[in-house]
């Protein structure tokens, strides 16, 4: 939680200096970051649950990861390489974790 207050706050102070940036064409959108970034956390909360030995059963959460790239239609490196422009925005990464955290309220909710 203080982190997220953190990090909330530098967005905050940095959205007050900079104009609206437009997301480069090779870098996956807000909206899409968002849904990967939730299926990202429900994979690795099902890895927790199931209290995977990361070291042993390596090549199972590689398949986990894998199935995602799939149903997003992207490939690590265009993953990667987004992850890395938005850690650098911190106004960008915000949004995105709000809608994370959203939308696994409302996957909470229904459950």
């Amino acid at each position: 939680m203080k982190k997220f207050i953190i990090l909330a706050s530098l967005a905050f102070f940095a959205s007050c200096n900079q104009e609206t940036e437009e997301i480069p064409i090779n870098i996956l959108a807000v909206e899409q970051m968002t849904a990967i970034m939730v299926d990202i956390q429900l994979i690795e909360g099902g890895v927790a649950i199931m209290k995977f030995n990361k070291d042993k059963n390596r090549e199972e959460i590689i398949k986990y990861y894998g199935s995602l790239y799939k149903a997003h239609e992207i490939d690590k490196p265009l993953f990667d390489k987004s992850l890395e422009y938005y850690c650098k925005r911190p106004e960008l990464f915000v949004e995105i974790y709000d809608g994370v955290i959203n939308k696994l309220s409302e996957i909470q909710a229904e459950v």
